[in-house]
């Protein structure tokens, strides 16, 4: 699934996985809730928002933990950095001081339970999928440091 498409470099596989499974969560929830579809909806919508800001987060702690590691800290670009974590946590918080109608206020103790459940899941899949490193073979290098030299390839290109 995480093949790029070799025609025109997309995440083909990935996409459509992505759409299908949106689809039938959605048709399920229709078909099980006594709510009507806006409403069935609205509750998913809020729960996709509340799932990103996780991500979010970990973006921008990244951000700054990288900018640290590189020594390459600037004033504005941590203060966008704060202030974007700081603002994505408080979307999410604010479900919790200003909760929704319901069925969407349930939406953000949904969204933790998946965290909860997911995260740990990705890790011990990633843990089970390490392979121990080679004899002889130098180690990779770190993702960081072959991102930057793919985009320096492309830009002497």
């Amino acid at each position: 699934m995480g093949r790029p498409h070799p025609r025109y470099g997309s995440p083909a596989t990935a996409v459509l996985a992505l759409s299908v499974t949106g689809f039938v969560v959605l048709a399920v929830a229709v078909t099980v809730s006594p709510q009507s579809l806006p409403a069935v909806y609205a509750a998913l919508a809020t729960l996709i928002v509340y799932l990103w800001v996780f991500p979010y987060v970990l973006i921008c702690a990244a951000h700054v933990v990288l900018m640290v590691r590189e020594r390459t800290v600037r004033p504005f670009a941590l203060a966008a950095s704060v202030l974007g974590a700081l603002a994505m946590a408080w979307v999410y918080l604010n479900g919790f001081v200003n909760p929704p109608a319901p069925p969407v206020d349930s939406m953000s103790y949904a969204a933790l339970a998946l965290i909860g459940v997911t995260v740990p899941a990705l890790a011990l899949a990633r843990h089970r999928n390490a392979k121990p490193p080679t004899p002889g073979r130098a180690p990779r290098k770190p993702a960081a440091e072959r991102v930057a030299g793919a985009v320096a390839g492309a830009a002497r290109s």
